[in-house]
């Protein structure tokens, strides 16, 4: 009888780390990620007022990465970095290449971009 047909069975997809889960949602915004670097599961960014010598925030917070590019081989290291903060207040993310060492310094709990 048609209705007691055996339901099809299809096999669980095998489960992803969270680093590879948050690779993949990376590579959506940035297709030449090639690695995780490290990251940090909550953050703030904040840019520098000069005229006022103080720190004003800038509206983007959430989980900072640290991502590897390599768009022309993905198996060599990169020769790449990027930072990136995806948002949870709005859908506007702060992406920012890092292109010398230069670029970020590390002041006791805080990552500063030059």
């Amino acid at each position: 009888m048609p209705g007691n047909a055996p339901a099809a069975t299809s096999a669980a997809p095998p489960p992803q780390s969270a680093a590879q889960i948050n690779l993949s949602v990376l590579q959506r915004y940035s297709p030449a990620i090639t690695s995780l670097v490290t990251t940090a599961s909550y953050a703030v960014v904040y840019v520098f007022n000069s005229t006022e010598g103080t720190w004003d925030r800038l509206g983007i917070e959430g989980s900072l990465f640290i991502c590897g590019l390599n768009g022309s081989n993905p198996s060599l290291p990169p020769n790449e970095y990027q930072v990136i903060v995806l948002n949870r207040r709005n859908l506007d993310n702060f992406i920012v290449p890092l292109t010398s060492p230069e670029d970020i310094e590390l002041a006791e709990k805080y990552i500063i971009l030059r």
